[in-house]
C-alpha cells in the first residue's frame, strides 16, 4: 500500500494544528505516512517524519475544508478516528532554558479579525493588571507575533503599543528577545520553550490552539468567534494534551479567573 503525502496547502496556523498535524501523526503511528508538505518554519511540528517547507504565506483555512480528514474545525464534536495530536510537550522536554521562577506565558494578538478591527486581544489596561498580579510569582514570557517573525497568517498586524508598556516590568521577557538570545526561529523557540510552562493565558485564535498542546492550564480569552458558537473549547480542546481549558469573554472575569487559578 502506498504511503500518504500530507499537504497542508499553506492553510492558516490554527487550522493546521487541528486538521493536519494530528492526522499526519496518526498516519505515522500506523506506518502510513510518506511525508508532510507545509509552511516555512513548521518542520518542528513534524519531527516524526520527512517535512518539506514550501509555503511562505498562509491562506484561509476555511477555503481548504477538503484538505485532511477533518472537514470542519468549528464543530461541537470532533471526529478523532484518524486524529492523534503529536506529544510536543513530551518530545521537546529539554534543559536549554533556565528561569528562577515558574513560567507564565501570555500569548496576545492585535490584528484585524475577519477583515474587522481587533476583537479578541488583551488591551493595555488588562496587560498591566495581569502583569502586576503575576510578576512576583512567575517569570512572564510575552508572545505577540509581529510581521517580522513567523509566517504571515492572513490578517493585518496592527500597533498596540504593548511593547512600550512592557519595558516597565523587569520580570517580563519578550519572545523576540529570546529568539535573539538562543538564535532560534520563532517556531523552534516556541515548541522548545513551552514544555517548561504549565500556565498559559491566550487570546483566541491559532495561539490558543497551540498553547493547548502543552498540558497545564490554558485560560483562553474569547469575546467573539466560532469556537464559542459551537462549544469546541469546552468539548474537545483538552484532547490536544489533557490541558485544562478555561474560556473567558470578559476582561474583569479574565483577571478574576487568573487570580483564582494562578
Amino acid at each position: 500500500m502506498d504511503k500518504i503525502i500530507v499537504d497542508s496547502k499553506g492553510m492558516e496556523f490554527g487550522y493546521e494544528l487541528i486538521k493536519i498535524a494530528p492526522w499526519a501523526y496518526y498516519l505515522y503511528t500506523q506506518n502510513k505516512l510518506e511525508k508532510v508538505i507545509t509552511c516555512k518554519d513548521m518542520k518542528w511540528f513534524y519531527y516524526f517524519t520527512k517535512c518539506e517547507e514550501i509555503y511562505d504565506k498562509r491562506i484561509d483555512g476555511s477555503a481548504l475544508k477538503h484538505v485532511g480528514k477533518i472537514y470542519e474545525i468549528h464543530t461541537k464534536e470532533l471526529d478523532t478516528s484518524e486524529w492523534l495530536p503529536p506529544p510536543y510537550y513530551k518530545f521537546y522536554q529539554n534543559n536549554i532554558f533556565n528561569f528562577e521562577k515558574p513560567l507564565c506565558i501570555i500569548s496576545n494578538k492585535y490584528t484585524t479579525e475577519w477583515l474587522l478591527p481587533p476583537i479578541n486581544f488583551f488591551n493595555l489596561e488588562v496587560l498591566r493588571e495581569m502583569i502586576e498580579y503575576l510578576e512576583n510569582k512567575y517569570t512572564i514570557i510575552y508572545n505577540r507575533q509581529t510581521f517580522d517573525i513567523g509566517t504571515w497568517d492572513r490578517e493585518e498586524y496592527l500597533e498596540l503599543n504593548d511593547f512600550d508598556l512592557l519595558q516597565n516590568y523587569d520580570d517580563v521577557i519578550l519572545i523576540q528577545d529570546l529568539m535573539k538570545k538562543y538564535n532560534m526561529s520563532y517556531n523552534e523557540l516556541q515548541i522548545k520553550l513551552y514544555p517548561h510552562c504549565k500556565k498559559f493565558i491566550s487570546a483566541q485564535g491559532g495561539i490558543s490552539i497551540f498553547n493547548s498542546y502543552f498540558s497545564g492550564i490554558n485560560i483562553i480569552f474569547a469575546k467573539k468567534c466560532s469556537e464559542l458558537r459551537v462549544g469546541s473549547y469546552n468539548n474537545w480542546y483538552n484532547k490536544f494534551s489533557g490541558a485544562k481549558i478555561i474560556v473567558i469573554g470578559n476582561e474583569d472575569k479574565l483577571i478574576k479567573t487568573i487570580k483564582e487559578n494562578y
